[in-house]
């Protein structure tokens, strides 16, 4: 079993910024080391502000972080190196968000209503493997599941009284074949597709969410690092422990 960093999403949702798209020569400025020019998306204001207006892609190809008026969105999809080993994913994802926290003090976006980190990792089998068995034993002993074909659970714990841990557990196949369509979306023929891979992909999505929905209370800019030093530490936690404590997953690479 081979465990794969696939993907990593921060959001920080704060109150409506209209002046973001001004901000075009400052993010260009402030991230040039990582991104190429920003792309500055003709929205006019009034628009639903949670749509990007101000978009940068990274010059390797693997993030891009989306400014809204009422939040920053920053993606990044893994491969090679960094798919294996989570130590580089973190480094990674830290050092950009110290430029996202320099855009929010220079914008003097003093206050934000939650900030979230959501990890996918996929657990990856070689040979012959039967997640949907595995599953069936695990989880659903007293359920008539015989026809089993696909699964998804989600669990969500509330943890010191503040941050949501979302937690989903699925099935997945990657399949090769034949595109028997060559529209938008391409469909595969099932019937001469192999899968190239399958196996479990836990979706981790922490954020502290739960202050701001049950009690109305914003968090502090000037703290943002402690919130996502927590949200880094608890990442790792699950993706290190937890997820075992939680799943049938073996901690051991076989």
């Amino acid at each position: 079993m081979k465990k794969e960093i696939k993907s990593i999403n921060i959001s920080i949702k704060h109150p409506k910024y209209e002046k973001v798209r001004r901000q075009a020569n400052t993010i260009e400025d402030l991230f040039e080391e990582f991104y190429l020019q920003p792309t500055v998306l003709p929205i006019p204001d009034e628009i639903d502000p949670i749509f990007p207006r101000i978009s940068i892609n990274s010059k390797n190809g693997h993030s891009n972080i989306n400014f809204s008026q009422i939040g920053v969105d920053f993606n990044v999809i893994y491969d090679d190196k960094y798919s294996f080993d989570y130590s580089l994913c973190e480094d990674y994802i830290k050092e950009r968000m110290k430029l996202i926290q320099t855009y929010l003090n220079q914008s003097k976006i003093e206050q934000y209503y939650y900030v979230g980190i959501m990890c996918q990792v996929k657990f990856n089998y070689e040979g012959e493997f039967d997640e949907i068995h595995q599953i069936q034993d695990y989880y659903l002993k007293q359920f008539d599941v015989a026809n089993l074909y696909d699964f998804n659970q989600k669990i969500t714990l509330l943890e010191e009284d503040t941050y949501f841990h979302n937690i989903t557990l699925s099935n997945y196949r990657d399949y090769t074949g034949d595109i028997i369509n060559q529209d938008s979306p391409a469909i595969l023929s099932f019937e001469k597709a192999k899968i190239s891979e399958n196996g479990i992909v836990v979706t981790i999505d922490i954020n502290n969410r739960y202050q701001y929905t049950s009690k109305g209370i914003l968090f502090e800019t000037a703290k943002l690092d402690d919130s996502l030093n927590y949200l880094y530490s608890k990442n790792r936690e699950w993706i290190d422990k937890r997820i075992y404590d939680y799943s049938f997953l073996q901690s051991k690479e076989v």
